[in-house]
């Protein structure tokens, strides 16, 4: 005992006189771990003391914990630290604002223990330094990187899906600062802000509780770039199609962030490429999922949805090739919420989408191909408006026509509604000749087709 050098009463009932007189019986004590302890602040200028008395002293003492897998003594020493960075920062200066943050991101690269990381994440989260100016400002250069390590840090929890879960929403709360730091009127490197927004939207459809957290980045992040961040986002292909997906996502779960998702796709879309616009159609079935969600809403009050679902099909249209075999469902679906919408009068430019119509409708005839859902809400839409137009009833009747030759005859209240409505169609002066003539030609192919299941 005459030759101690290091002693570690940490977490122990000892007091800071009892410390005291220890030390002063022990000439060659170099090292006393005192955390967690009443002696948290004592000083004692004759050892190096690892408690609270200072900065420096915490940083060593949280050091110690780690290095020792001390778990206890660590989680102590980062709610110390995160008290202080909440309460206190406006107190301590640089050099100890930063000692506290690489200490952090010290637990956060080396701490083996899940629950020990999952306080430095919490600490970032929750204490009020990290959504500060100064915090910017000091730590401009290294924010990418701590963002990086929060999110890696995140990745790396198993343990308890619980504890995963609340980090999550402790790391989204941490994407909220660096999206708030832009109503400062400052500008975010590049690489930080499409770091948040891709993990942001690569997380969106797995955990819904967090829906509100993940909407508000995905919708606030955008509004506050700068002209060139917000052009090169529109092309990230990657957060566009996640765009969508989490739109897909949120139409049952939540009505009122997925109108908001939307008016962010349609803003989007008014930026982005032909080469984005062209991946859309044809890699991310971007038309397959707004055919989706239109049949979902078709008869819902809100009208704002079905204004911006169209926008999203008038601007992915043109580059459907309406003569490419392997294009003819996503037109024909695109030409569906055309068509429904317009007979529910939520089209702007009725004149343009019955150009598109008409176009569909001139190719479409030479084909034979079918495979559209819900075909029979669309027809009801488009039969039953005083809002159709000439081209979305040719569209209907195209859509009958090949409806009866996909599925044949079955004498059902559904067969003899389409024949009413044709005869209706047949026998009213208000639709164009060609018109009328598509109908007489439904209806004798549906009175032939009649005929072949009656003779067999």
């Amino acid at each position: 005992m005459e030759n101690l050098e290091f002693l570690d009463c940490s977490m122990t009932s000892v007091e800071d006189h009892e410390l005291k007189e220890f030390v002063e019986r022990h000439p060659k004590l170099k090292t006393v771990v005192a955390i967690s302890t009443e002696c948290n602040y004592s000083y004692i200028p004759t050892i190096d003391l690892l408690n609270y008395n200072s900065p420096g002293s915490t940083i060593k003492s949280l050091e110690y914990a780690i290095t020792n897998n001390r778990e206890e003594l660590a989680e102590d020493c980062i709610r110390f630290i995160a008290e202080k960075l909440n309460t206190n920062h406006h107190r301590l200066n640089d050099s100890e604002i930063t000692g506290f943050v690489n200490a952090l991101c010290y637990v956060l690269r080396e701490a083996k223990d899940e629950r020990t990381k999952y306080e430095a994440i919490q600490c970032f989260a929750t204490s009020s330094f990290f959504e500060t100016k100064r915090f910017f400002e000091l730590f401009w250069l290294e924010v990418p990187g701590i963002v990086k390590l929060l999110f890696k840090s995140w990745k790396h929890l198993h343990r308890s899906e619980i504890q995963r879960k609340t980090a999550l929403s402790l790391l989204l709360s941490i994407f909220e600062k660096m999206v708030n730091f832009l109503r400062m009127g400052k500008i975010l490197q590049d690489r930080l802000l499409y770091f948040v927004m891709e993990r942001t939207v690569e997380l969106s459809c797995k955990y819904p509780e967090n829906i509100r957290k993940v909407t508000s980045i995905l919708i606030e992040a955008p509004r506050l770039m700068s002209m060139d961040q917000y052009v090169a986002m529109c092309n990230d292909r990657k957060v566009i199609k996640a765009l969508f997906e989490y739109a897909h996502y949120l139409i049952t779960l939540d009505p009122s962030s997925y109108q908001q998702i939307l008016e962010t796709i349609v803003s989007h879309l008014n930026q982005a490429s032909e080469n984005t616009l062209n991946h859309l159609v044809s890699n991310c079935q971007a038309v397959e999922k707004c055919y989706e969600q239109i049949m979902l809403i078709s008869y819902s009050p809100s009208t704002d949805s079905k204004n911006n679902l169209s926008k999203i099909v008038l601007r992915l249209i043109p580059f459907i090739n309406l003569n490419d075999p392997d294009e003819k469902n996503k037109a024909l679906m695109a030409c569906s919420i055309l068509s429904l919408l317009l007979a529910k009068n939520l089209i702007e430019n009725r004149e343009y989408v019955n150009t598109l119509l008409k176009e569909f409708n001139d190719s479409w005839g030479r084909s034979n191909i079918l495979d559209c859902q819900n075909i029979t809400d669309i027809l009801n839409s488009i039969f039953t408006s005083e809002y159709s137009t000439d081209e979305s009833i040719r569209f209907g009747l195209i859509l009958i026509f090949k409806f009866i030759n996909a599925f044949g005859w079955k004498p059902t209240a559904y067969w003899n509604w389409m024949k009413t409505t044709l005869e209706g169609i047949q026998n009213n002066e208000k639709w164009m000749r060609n018109t009328r003539e598509s109908a007489s030609s439904v209806l004798n192919e549906m009175s032939t087709i009649e005929k072949k299941w009656i003779s067999h």
